[in-house]
């Protein structure tokens, strides 16, 4: 019994880490001074779960990690400032 709970337990691990999926969203501002209010909006599955930005105290560039499931529908809307 125990064997079977250790590989059921294991199956599940797998099965559950197989199923993120992840993006890596990589700013830049060539003034270093931020982006004056623009951003990007992250929508997953119809709804905004982020919104990411280069501030004035991150200046050249900012990286923003977001992590999602597979299957999900994911959107990115540039504003402008």
């Amino acid at each position: 019994m125990k064997k079977i709970f250790t590989l059921f337990t294991l199956f599940l691990t797998y099965a559950f880490a197989s199923a993120q999926c992840g993006y890596v969203i990589e700013m830049q501002d060539s003034w270093g001074d931020g982006w004056n209010g623009a951003s990007i909006d992250v929508s997953v599955n119809g709804s905004i779960i982020a919104n990411v930005t280069v501030s004035n105290v991150a200046g050249a560039g900012d990286t923003v990690s977001v992590d999602v499931l597979s299957g999900d529908a994911v959107d990115f809307s540039f504003n402008s400032g």
